[in-house]
């Protein structure tokens, strides 16, 4: 379950608990046969990505200029990049919309 990359986030994971909790029964102990069926087919099959990246995040959070790099690299698959760069989606929104202010010409103005 941790090298799971849960695109679903916590919901899916509490989900994913709660059908296992239920499987389980009166055992004490969840193993991985309390998964739930379509879940432990997913990644047997390989369908469900397991990025390294999720599993070992980087230390130092990359530059603008080094997210928006990968974006084009990866044809603008927000997915993906977010994957390489070892962050979330929405870190890597985050990220390009704070270059975005700073490039913006109201802003130059200021400068």
């Amino acid at each position: 379950m941790t090298r799971y990359s849960w695109p679903g986030n916590v919901r899916e994971l509490e989900n994913t608990l709660e059908r296992m909790i239920v499987a389980a029964g009166d055992d004490m102990l969840l193993t991985p046969a309390h998964l739930p069926d379509d879940f432990r087919a997913a990644t047997e099959q390989g369908r469900v990505p397991i990025p390294e990246a999720a599993i070992q995040p980087r230390a130092v959070m990359p530059s603008p200029a080094e997210a928006r790099a990968v974006l084009e690299r990866h044809d603008f698959k927000y997915g993906k990049t977010a994957v390489e760069l070892g962050m979330s989606r929405h870190q890597l929104y985050r990220l390009l919309k704070r270059r975005a202010a700073a490039d913006s010409p109201a802003r130059r103005a200021l400068v």
